[in-house]
């Protein structure tokens, strides 16, 4: 073998390793760009006991507290009909991660969001505290 086929068989290896590296970049980027917006898919909801009583549809905050973040899901609620039965399904319209601890208050871009969507559309609008298993109106929010 000579030197020229010698580094000819070599370039075509590190090629081939260049390609399967990159490949599973790829792979790899898709996975992280479905996990960062999996927030986004719609779900069929398990009920939460505050809210069994409130008007569908309606708009939706759901804060909950992760470490030492306040994550609020801002969503529509409303009842699906199927024929696995009646399902309330929540679809997200934006999420928003503050530190500390919030009660009773919105984050200032989706609370402003939640406001005006709830005029606009003519739905009721509340803020859920999952952690807390409570329900507020949006009106009684800071």
């Amino acid at each position: 073998m000579t030197l020229e086929q010698r580094l000819n068989d070599l370039i075509e290896e590190r090629d081939s390793q260049i390609e399967s590296l990159e490949e599973r970049l790829t792979e790899e980027k898709d996975k992280l760009n479905l996990a960062s917006n999996l927030w986004m898919v719609h779900r069929i909801e398990k009920p939460i006991e505050c809210t069994s009583n409130l008007p569908l549809p309606r708009l939706e905050m759901r804060q909950s507290i992760e470490g030492y973040q306040t994550i609020f899901h801002y969503g529509i609620v409303y009842k699906h009909y199927s024929e696995m039965g009646d399902l309330i399904t929540f679809i997200p319209l934006g999420k928003t991660t503050c530190t500390g601890t919030y009660k009773k208050q919105t984050p200032f871009r989706e609370g402003v969001h939640i406001r005006h969507d709830s005029k606009a559309l003519g739905m009721n609008a509340y803020l859920v505290d999952v952690d807390t298993n409570e329900s507020y109106p949006i009106e009684e929010c800071n």
